[in-house]
């Protein structure tokens, strides 16, 4: 018989599933995009225009695979750069965690977003196979997107910022870039996407706050 802790637990995580499954929807426009690059080789990079209220494309998104670097290493320097490069920074991993919450239950091995003062989002994330399959021994592919107000006005900076730290500092292999711009119309989408990262700091803002009492 399951306590109140363990049914708690169970509805959490149900929740989390429900949370997850519906962002899952949202951003199936990063893995439709990176898998379509790889049609056109490693190093070849995608444009894509949006001209759909339905959709929110991420200015910069590209994949890396790291060799050998622990998770640890990979979300210490990842929290590190979003923090000196004006970000606020969530790890939404050990957030949940934190509330007795597997990640591992929606197949996710790192999530960590940053909001800058300019809104822009930057997200880091790791996901991992499914369970029994043959992907599990091989290197994890891990992805970012950078996403800012629609209509998109590219930052070369930041861009160049972000492909250089994950080559340079991370050392680690950079694939499936891709370039896409929002139309004027994806600016109720990219809102709720704002709002749906703010409700998250606060979840961590209370959480930190009950841990302190």
């Amino acid at each position: 018989m399951c306590d109140s802790r363990d049914r708690y637990r169970h509805r959490s995580d149900i929740s989390m599933h429900k949370r997850f499954q519906k962002r899952s929807v949202q951003i199936v426009w990063l893995s439709v995009l990176l898998a379509a690059t790889a049609v056109f080789g490693g190093g070849a990079e995608m444009v894509a225009s949006n001209r759909s209220g339905n959709v929110l494309l991420p200015d910069l998104a590209f994949n890396f695979v790291c060799e050998g670097k622990p998770r640890f290493v990979l979300e210490r320097e990842v929290e590190n750069w979003l923090s000196n490069n004006g970000f606020r920074t969530l790890n939404v991993r050990k957030m949940e965690e934190r509330r007795g919450i597997s990640m591992e239950r929606v197949l996710i091995d790192i999530l960590i977003d940053g909001l800058d003062g300019k809104h822009r989002i930057v997200e880091f994330l790791t996901t991992l196979p499914p369970p029994n399959s043959d992907a599990r021994h091989r290197p994890h592919v891990n992805s970012v997107s950078l996403v800012s107000s629609p209509p998109t006005q590219h930052s070369a900076s930041m861009e160049a910022a972000l492909l250089a730290f994950v080559k340079d500092k991370l050392k680690c292999d950079v694939r499936q870039v891709s370039r896409n711009q929002n139309g004027p119309e994806a600016i109720e989408f990219y809102k709720s996407e704002i709002n749906r990262i703010e409700g998250l700091f606060r979840q961590a803002e209370e959480l930190q706050g009950r841990k302190r009492t």
